[in-house]
């Protein structure tokens, strides 16, 4: 509606000119379609009045509807040359050169547009197809993301939504990033609810992604509109399995009755469930040989072992179970699991009748062995402790790993076969104690910066173990970055020397280069820590925290804006939504003089961290000075005032004398 108020306007101010009589007939006779008329017209018009994108516009579609692209595409070509910025030009150019199967020419194009209008819809899916087309699926993946968030932050068309989804959920299916894959299947069935095979898709992705209730809720809506659906019951049977939920043997059967060829796993259930334990092994020990991180396998075995009283056997099963369960992120169903091992390492150290710290000359290949089997399960329940959030018993076993490492990496006087089995896992046993060193520190800081002399002391103590290794230095630096940065840039230049030099191509992880850079930013300057930074990024392009920093520092130092814009769009492509990340935009767009823009982003920015409860005064700050720049000072004063009262929030030093200066030059705009 408002393009076709725009045209009348236009052709209202052509009709006073002195070819504008030319120019509104040819209209008359374009819609008239009369084409050959409209077009003598509009030839008429460019003699009198010269090159004009709108006449040469209309040229370049009576050309098309003569099937004459070549015609117009230098109509098209003339009019972009009369102006630049001409977005419906370049898009239709761009159109017609994908016609034409000249895909590089209408890339061309379709780039100069979001020069102009960088959240152009059409424009970014036409981007997305070319990409695909030329099997580049990691670039079309990225204009898939950006034209959701152009989407979502626009029309919210539900045929460009779906088409992103779609192909967002596939793109990261077949990368076997699962979590990614789930987030993007279940926004396409928001939009697609009763989409059989969406629903058996994200049912297999919420199983392989350890959520087995979302996944059995999810199957099940499938087979209320499909109940003979073999491959759904095939695969709740296995999660209902999983789980111990009953219904799995009713689930097995329904699969096994309507799957063409047998199932062993299926079978392995029907077996299990009827108390034929000997063919329910036999059946899961098949399964397990053709893939050993069959989660439901490792399972239907170690019950087996322990309805059997085969205790050994059972715990191995549940350490296994335990570390799959890690790997897929089932949290919770690998802390039950590890309770099963932790409950018969107790039983077994009763049994040993000796305590783990005795002198290690009396200690027998048993005895050996549990306490080599308690560091293992230690570090690992302190890792999945970590994961659970539930840090004090984390700490607990990165201890209990020690304590049983300890008496054995130094061990002397063994008997010749307890002294040939620790000899052998002398190396383990040492890379153990350092990991459990530094895991600690690491932690110890994460939880609470009051706890970093504990940790500068554990990472002493690590480094001594492994002086070549990077590790323990480089966590040293990020602990003293805050308190001594002059040693902070010391052990990280130290570190990433060390990680250089131990790699196969001389090159650090892209974390070392990042917070390396924070430290000769504290010590220096931006520009001295600027190429550490983009160290980080030729390493990890696609990382949103360092694309959200860089950029948002450019913003800063009123440097390089262009780029940081580019940055803030790719940082937000992996994460649409996220608060920082909006604001870090919102304000690079401020700083380029974009402010409505601009606007759109901060108030999404300020949407989101309200609802997270997470108030933050830089976004009030950043919110305030846009609605200044707009003239909308009673907003400008509001949020003005509002980063005032809440400073204490903000993400980042603000000057707070300058807030209250432009409150009050907010609030005499006012008056």
């Amino acid at each position: 509606m408002k393009k076709s108020i725009a045209l009348i306007l236009l052709a209202s101010s052509l009709f006073a000119s002195e070819g504008g009589l030319y120019f509104n007939q040819g209209i008359s006779a374009f819609y008239s379609k009369d084409y050959p008329k409209a077009e003598a017209l509009f030839n008429k018009y460019l003699e009198t009045e010269g090159e004009n994108h709108v006449a040469l516009r209309y040229l370049a579609l009576i050309a098309l509807e003569n099937n004459a692209l070549p015609q117009a595409e230098t109509y098209l070509q003339r009019a972009i040359a009369a102006k630049p910025d001409s977005l419906d030009n370049r898009l239709l150019l761009a159109d017609i050169y994908g016609r034409s199967g000249a895909l590089s020419k209408a890339e061309r194009e379709l780039l100069a547009v979001l020069d102009y209008e960088p959240l152009n819809e059409q424009t970014l899916a036409m981007l997305a197809f070319i990409a695909v087309h030329d099997k580049d699926y990691r670039k079309a993946s990225g204009w898939y993301k950006r034209l959701l968030i152009a989407t979502l932050r626009g029309s919210a068309s539900p045929v460009y939504l779906e088409r992103a989804y779609t192909f967002l959920g596939n793109y990261y299916y077949h990368q076997e990033d699962y979590p990614a894959a789930v987030n993007y299947y279940a926004k396409l069935l928001e939009l697609t609810p009763s989409n059989l095979q969406n629903l058996l898709i994200l049912g297999e992705l919420y199983k392989v992604t350890g959520q087995f209730s979302k996944s059995i809720d999810t199957l099940e809506k499938l087979l209320s509109q499909k109940s003979d659906y073999a491959p759904a019951w095939e695969s709740i049977a296995e999660s209902l399995f999983i789980v111990d939920r009953p219904g799995y043997a009713h689930a097995a059967g329904k699969a096994a009755t309507l799957l063409k060829e047998p199932n062993q796993l299926m079978n392995a259930f029907i077996f299990f469930h009827s108390g034929n334990s000997q063919e329910a092994s036999e059946a899961f020990g098949t399964i397990l040989r053709a893939n050993n991180s069959r989660l439901s396998a490792h399972i239907g075995m170690y019950r087996i072992y322990a309805n059997g009283g085969e205790r050994r056997n059972a715990r191995n099963e549940a350490f296994t179970v335990m570390l799959l369960s890690q790997r897929i992120s089932a949290n919770e169903l690998a802390h039950e699991f590890a309770h099963k091992v932790l409950r018969e390492l107790d039983r077994e150290n009763h049994e040993l009748n000796q305590p783990a710290t005795q002198e290690t000359s009396s200690l027998d290949p048993d005895q050996v062995q549990y306490m080599l089997d308690q560091t293992e399960f230690s570090l690992s329940f302190a890792g999945l402790s970590e994961n659970l959030e539930k840090n004090h018993a984390a700490l607990v076993y990165y201890r209990n790993a020690r304590k049983h490492i300890l008496p054995l990496v130094d061990a002397e006087g063994l008997s010749e076969k307890s002294g040939e089995l620790v000899n052998s896992k002398q190396d383990s046993l040492r890379e153990k104690q350092y990991r459990s060193l530094t895991s600690e520190a690491w932690l110890l800081h994460r939880i609470n910066a009051a706890n970093d002399s504990r940790s500068l002391a554990l990472l002493s103590k690590a480094r001594k173990l492994a002086p070549e290794d990077s590790t323990a230095l480089f966590i040293s630096g990020i602990v003293e970055m805050e308190t001594n940065p002059e040693s902070s840039l010391e052990k990280l230049t130290h570190a990433v020397r060390l990680a250089e030099m131990h790699s196969e191509n001389s090159i650090a992880p892209a974390n070392y280069y990042f917070y390396l850079g924070l430290a000769e930013e504290k010590i220096s300057s931006f520009a001295e820590a600027e190429p550490r930074f983009l160290k980080a990024l030729e390493l990890e392009p696609y990382n949103p925290t360092y694309l959200n920093y860089l950029g948002y520092m450019y913003s800063l130092n009123d440097t390089k804006l262009k780029t940081a814009y580019d940055l803030l769009l790719r940082a937000l492509e992996d994460d649409p939504d996220n608060a920082a990340y909006l604001d870090s935009f919102g304000w690079i767009l401020y700083k380029m003089g974009k402010y409505e823009l601009a606007l759109r982003q901060l108030v999404g920015a300020h949407d989101k961290a309200d609802r997270e409860k997470n108030p933050d005064a830089v976004i009030f700050y950043h919110l305030a000075e846009t609605y200044f720049a707009l003239s909308l000072y009673e907003q400008a004063s509001f949020f003005y005032g509002k980063a005032v009262e809440e400073i204490a929030t903000a993400s980042e030093k603000i000057d707070l004398e300058y807030l209250k200066k432009r409150h009050h030059e907010s609030l005499d705009k006012i008056k």
